[in-house]
């Protein structure tokens, strides 16, 4: 399981942030679409935004299989705080480690965070995702591949 620093955290919110790092982690890109809501809105460390869990899917799902494949996500701490009645809000930091560009070669470190705004009418589920990166990223090029700056 995912190790968690809390700082002041209710339950609830320490599990949305468990079950998202649990999830990426397993590399199934199905079950990690079914931590969000039907109609999440995830924009990724790129900006992109997936809509919905068939988008969230369908955009990890090569990740997992080629780039991360050998990666671990890795969260270093994690605060939430309700923000209306049945809805709530996470701010969880990572770092992923152990994963290579297409072309094979070891990629460093990496570091971000992920704002998670979850609601409770799904069991408290992520409706939106923003994930941030601190560091280098990826960049599609013009046949669509991702590269690593």
């Amino acid at each position: 399981m995912t190790s968690i620093s809390s700082v002041g955290v209710e339950a609830p919110y320490e599990a949305v942030a468990r079950s998202f790092f649990d999830a990426w982690n397993a590399k199934d890109a199905d079950a990690f679409a079914r931590v969000f809501t039907e109609d999440v809105e995830f924009t990724t460390v790129k900006g992109e935004t997936q809509r919905g869990r068939t988008e969230v899917a369908d955009g990890h799902r090569a990740l997992f299989a080629q780039l991360f494949a050998s990666a671990t996500l890795t969260c270093t701490g994690v605060r939430g705080c309700g923000i209306a009645d049945g809805v709530g809000a996470i701010d969880a930091t990572w770092y992923i480690a152990e994963h290579v560009t297409p072309a094979g070669d070891h990629v460093p470190r990496r570091e971000g965070s992920l704002l998670l705004i979850a609601r409770e009418w799904d069991g408290w589920r992520p409706m939106k995702v923003l994930n941030s990166e601190c560091t280098r990223a990826y960049r599609r090029g013009a046949d669509g591949a991702l590269r690593w700056e």
